[in-house]
């Protein structure tokens, strides 16, 4: 039944859920073993994690998504130092242009706070060739577009675990 009731996503995840997972699966239960990513609202959901849970993940990835008033992430990165970074964003659609500029501002910001900060947008995916695993990448807020990016990151994510 639908409720106006707050959800608590947040506690769920990072209190309830990923416990749970190394409880009940063999995961490796440090930052070294643990990534999280996000694509547009997942995206504020996967650097608002990683910011206020540092000690639980060590690479980070974030698909455009907008900033949230007193929830921006671009105001907490002190927490993202020392960490892999990933920003995608593009420019194909209205939309998307504008989250590319807070996109950017907290590429600067988590840049500034220490973290190890790698911006790619997704013309500079089409330009290098990216096979995209689902449709053409208009370079729009759209999964085409995600897809890309989560695929240019699967290296980067393999050789941090590796080093893990």
């Amino acid at each position: 039944m639908p409720s106006d009731e707050p959800r608590a996503w947040r506690t769920f995840h990072l209190d309830q859920m990923i416990p749970w997972v190394d409880a009940t699966f063999p995961t490796i239960n440090s930052p070294s073993g643990r990534a999280v990513a996000g694509a547009s609202a997942g995206g504020f959901g996967a650097m608002t994690y990683a910011e206020v849970r540092p000690d639980l993940f060590g690479d980070c990835q974030r698909t455009t998504q907008a900033n949230w008033d007193d929830q921006d992430p671009s105001l907490n990165t002190e927490s993202l130092a020392g960490k892999p970074l990933w920003v995608y964003s593009g420019s194909g659609d209205y939309y998307e242009a504008q989250l590319q500029e807070t996109s950017q501002e907290f590429a600067q910001a988590a840049t500034s706070s220490g973290a190890q900060v790698t911006e790619r947008t997704y013309a500079q995916l089409n330009d290098d060739g990216a096979d995209t695993p689902v449709g053409e990448c208009t370079e729009g807020h759209e999964w085409s577009c995600w897809s890309i990016s989560l695929k240019d990151w699967t290296p980067e994510l393999q050789a941090f675990f590796d080093r893990g």
